[in-house]
């Protein structure tokens, strides 16, 4: 599986806390791919899945907070990515 690589200028929002947990968020899913791809033992998944949907719920929570106190424009559509990604998550842990 490829990992990715963080780049500033494709990741980047211009947020130093908002990059820092984008940077963690990163990092999490590499842990989960790299487990995938050495078929490491399911319960080690697992794990490694609920730290990401944990870290990814307290982040997107954060980050909608923040989007709707600066006046993002599209917050609506924004929020449906997040709830989408989560419930991809979800549906990832329950197999």
């Amino acid at each position: 599986m490829t990992m990715i690589v963080w780049d500033e200028k494709k990741y980047g929002v211009g947020h130093e806390l908002l990059d820092k947990q984008h940077k963690q968020l990163v990092t999490l899913i590499n842990e989960f791919c790299e487990h995938m791809s050495l078929d490491t033992h399911s319960e080690i998944l697992h794990d490694t899945l609920q730290s990401l949907h944990h870290y990814a719920q307290e982040h997107l929570k954060f980050e909608e907070k923040l989007l709707g106190e600066m006046g993002f424009d599209n917050l609506e559509n924004h929020i449906k990515s997040h709830t989408d990604y989560l419930e991809m998550v979800t549906e990832l842990s329950m197999e």
